[in-house]
């Protein structure tokens, strides 16, 4: 069995257990739990709930086959939801979560015998905030081989997660560890920040644009080796992070030469603000200012309602555009094939 399938944030190469979860050789999955004194023991994952059943000795065992992807699930023990230790942890929902990594026909974000990037752990004071940030970057295999400057791509995350999402979650060094070994992608830097931004004590996503814009870039660009010209910057986010790219990279076409929209808000959802929209005016303004417009969702998403009536104000502006409809929903598995198939196009001369 893959490893990399119970891969996790805390830890690298899990010690397994009697506990945990389990890859079985027909595909399906086995969880065990140890919990002599509890009554009732279920999960909670894609929308479906998956009892244990229990064993004389107090150990309570699932066998179940979940769908491919990255699944996060809610374990309830006896009605209280609850993190447990022996199965992978990451970060989404704004807390703590448990998650399976379930392969399927195109592992293309497991890890492989490739040249491998770094990912760099970074801070930097905000002024929109008024205290210090904590940013991710992948540098490529060669950035401490060579001396020449790359271009940056600002990859957001969604709503109740954090900048190490699209690491943990989205596996980003992976992806553009097999797409640069296969010759796919250009060398490039992939900045991960917190959208969650908070001012006073309150979330204000909303204030990503100043803080990314006033903050972000001029770190980035004074500590690494970042190019700094308008045609090396991109911008792609998921979910809540399309928002707040589409709103950036619209009101800011100085900055930007390409836009990512995964599971792909063209408008704005949370104030009724889309005054970015008037970029697309112009179709063919738009089409020479920014050289990919890639939008992507899922055909079980719960906002592809909205994502196709972006497409509809898409069509009557008359923008050129690349879209996909990937199988899934409003998941990770998604997610990481818009960057698979997003990241190919940046930067081409």
């Amino acid at each position: 069995m893959n490893e990399a399938y119970l891969e996790t944030a805390l830890c690298f190469n899990p010690v397994l257990s009697k506990e945990g979860a389990y890859r079985l050789d027909d595909g399906s999955w086995r969880m065990v739990i140890e919990a002599p004194e509890a009554k009732e023991i279920s999960i909670r994952l894609d929308e479906k709930e998956y009892p244990f059943t229990r064993d004389g000795e107090g150990k309570w065992t699932l066998e179940f086959r979940p769908e491919p992807g990255f699944w996060f699930f809610f374990l309830k023990i006896d009605g209280a939801s609850v993190v447990h230790p022996a199965f992978p942890i990451g970060f989404g929902y704004s807390r703590p979560m448990n998650f399976i990594n379930v392969p399927g026909d195109d592992d293309f974000w497991l890890c492989r015998d490739v040249p491998h990037g770094f990912v760099v752990q970074d801070y930097y004071f905000s002024k929109v905030t008024g205290r210090t940030e904590s940013c991710l970057v992948y540098l490529p295999p060669k950035y401490f081989t060579d001396t020449k400057k790359y271009p940056v791509l600002y990859l957001q995350h969604g709503h109740g997660e954090n900048e190490t999402c699209w690491i943990h979650q989205g596996k980003t060094n992976w992806i553009m560890d097999n797409l640069l070994a296969e010759g796919k992608a250009k060398e490039m830097l992939v900045v991960m920040a917190n959208g969650m931004v908070q001012v006073d004590g309150e979330v204000r996503s909303d204030r990503f644009t100043q803080l990314l814009v006033e903050d972000l870039i001029p770190f980035v660009e004074g500590r690494y080796r970042a190019s700094g010209k308008r045609e090396d910057r991109a911008m792609a986010g998921l979910s809540m992070g399309s928002v707040q790219t589409s709103i950036t990279t619209m009101t800011h076409p100085e900055l930007f030469a390409y836009i990512g929209l995964f599971s792909g808000f063209l408008r704005n959802i949370f104030p009724d603000d889309n005054v970015h929209l008037k970029a697309m005016d112009d179709a063919k303004k738009f089409g020479e200012t920014y050289k990919v417009f890639f939008r992507g969702c899922g055909d079980r998403d719960q906002f592809l309602s909205t994502f196709l009536e972006d497409d509809e104000i898409v069509k009557q502006k008359g923008v050129r555009e690349d879209r996909h409809i990937y199988h899934g929903g409003h998941v990770w598995g998604v997610w990481r094939e818009c960057l698979r198939d997003y990241a190919p196009q940046l930067f081409r001369d």
